[in-house]
């Protein structure tokens, strides 16, 4: 019978020289073996005259991007910096390694060089190719806050737009992490200027959220703060003022008073009292 990874392997008996088999390897490990593996690849192929044979640039990229997934961004960005210096303009991959390169810029706040990746990226081909990959679509929401402080706003739209459509597709219009990238988008929106379209994506996310997940789920209070943020921008400072003191408290509960979704709402709240009085 075949032996699962739950099953304790045999240890032999006492006239067995063998030594007792070795448990399981943590997911950190065999991470730790996969990088460590990695950078014997990169040393050897520095000096290789194969270095350009795609298995070892594929292979390169796959340790790029498990440096990413273990936040270790400045190492990433080494590795996918060789890749780039070793492949030629029409490479079929090139795409797909300066989209890594341009999140790991982003997540090492070297924006300027992030930045021009992105600009150039005419197809949006970033963007399909980011989000086939489920670790680097939950990396793209600090992207399109990235391009937000930028004030990048097309961009940091096209991004959110991408990762609500994934997110839909993948699960459904009421799971909350659909919810939450249609609460992003609504708020790059807002950031951009245009509260209309803002209103009815925050709105709806509202909606959705509380159908599905409770009026006092932190999702739906997100959601809830970030459209009484959105009222505040149209001038409605009225129903912001209601929409921020009917969460705070509930807020400060759910996520703690450090969160910042928390210490925002408290500002807001203030802002729009002392506007109002």
């Amino acid at each position: 019978m075949e032996r699962t990874s739950d099953q304790i392997p045999s240890q032999g008996t006492s006239h067995d020289n063998k030594p007792p088999a070795k448990a399981a390897a943590s997911p950190n490990h065999s991470f730790d073996k996969a990088l460590e593996g990695g950078r014997k690849l990169k040393w050897l192929a520095s000096d290789a005259p194969g270095f350009l044979y795609p298995t070892i640039l594929s292979d390169m990229h796959d340790v790029a991007v498990l440096y990413g997934i273990k936040r270790q961004p400045q190492a990433a960005k080494g590795f996918l910096i060789a890749i780039l210096e070793e492949m030629e303009e029409d490479h079929p991959d090139i795409s797909k390694v300066q989209a890594q390169l341009a999140l790991v810029c982003y997540e090492l706040r070297h924006y300027k060089e992030a930045t021009e990746l992105v600009k150039h990226d005419e197809g949006r081909t970033f963007l399909e190719i980011l989000s086939q990959d489920a670790a680097s679509l939950d990396r793209m929401r600090d992207l399109v806050s990235a391009l937000c402080r930028d004030g990048l706003y097309c961009e940091s739209i096209a991004v959110a737009e991408q990762v609500l459509q994934v997110k839909r597709k993948m699960f459904g219009s009421s799971h909350h992490a659909t919810i939450a990238a249609m609460c992003i988008l609504g708020r790059t929106y807002c950031e951009s200027g245009d509260t209309e379209k803002a209103l009815g994506l925050v709105a709806e996310s509202v909606s959705t959220s509380e159908g599905s997940l409770g009026s006092e789920h932190e999702i739906t209070l997100i959601c809830r703060y970030n459209l009484a943020l959105v009222h505040s921008k149209q001038g409605e400072l009225h129903l912001a003022e209601l929409g921020c003191a009917s969460i705070v408290d509930l807020l400060e509960d759910a996520l703690g008073p450090t969160h910042g979704t928390c210490i925002e709402c408290r500002c807001l709240l203030l802002a729009v009292r002392e506007a109002r009085s």
